[in-house]
């Protein structure tokens, strides 16, 4: 559900709409009210899941997304790939606090066209916006060098890795496992169930070879699927 709706007082040339999905209202909050500031852009909406994005991009239609990755039940990557799948046209840009290599990774595979850090300018998000809205790809450049080489030439390849074995439903699951979601919990936040669940997770068990919750947990952490500090 989306929890703000934002509407554009301003009359003029079309504006670039923009979607913030971030579950702290305070950094949704200010990045409303710089974006705005500077004009070029309406906020449409303001999402705390990933799974709010998903439902919101479809009846709001932003032309970008500005996505937080480490979010409870669905996190960005994820609902990026969801998202992007119906609506390819979107432009979604990440902002996050953390980084890991195969955060990064995944990232721009699931079809992010930017990349920046919540600790940079405000500067460097308005030349991200804007180089994603023209084309192009944008990654934050305090990760330049050989990390920013490998992510450019890795997007768009055939994702690699565990993580990738597993089908979206499966991602879904593992996650919320990896947040201390019982199965009864989790069976009905995805409205399936409880025998669904058990399934999945042995599924995810047996191909992950991993055979309780604590190692299913490690690996979702180790894969920057969540986040224990979050």
């Amino acid at each position: 559900m989306v929890i703000n709706n934002y509407q554009n007082r301003n009359m003029g040339k079309k504006k670039t709409s923009i979607l913030i999905v971030d579950d702290h209202q305070v950094v949704a909050e200010g990045l409303k009210n710089l974006l705005e500031l500077d004009g070029e852009f309406e906020i449409v909406g303001h999402c705390i899941s990933g799974g709010e994005a998903v439902s919101a991009s479809k009846t709001l239609k932003p032309d970008l997304i500005i996505m937080d990755i480490t979010m409870p039940l669905l996190n960005g990557i994820e609902a990026s790939r969801k998202i992007l799948k119906t609506n390819p046209g979107i432009r979604i840009l990440a902002l996050t606090m953390n980084v890991s290599r195969n955060l990064l990774l995944e990232s721009l595979k699931s079809g992010m066209k930017g990349f920046v850090l919540k600790e940079s300018s405000f500067k460097i998000l308005l030349a991200a916006i804007r180089d994603v809205m023209t084309g192009k790809m944008y990654v934050d450049p305090s990760l330049a060098g050989s990390t920013l080489n490998e992510l450019v030439s890795t997007s768009g390849k055939a994702p690699s890795g565990k993580i990738n074995i597993l089908s979206n439903r499966e991602r879904e699951i593992l996650q919320m496992i990896s947040e201390g979601k019982s199965i009864k919990e989790i069976a009905f936040q995805l409205n399936i169930s409880p025998k669904t669940v058990r399934a999945h997770r042995s599924s995810i068990m047996e191909k992950l070879h991993l055979d309780n919750n604590v190692t299913l947990t490690r690996f979702a952490i180790q894969e920057g699927l969540t986040f224990p500090w979050h």
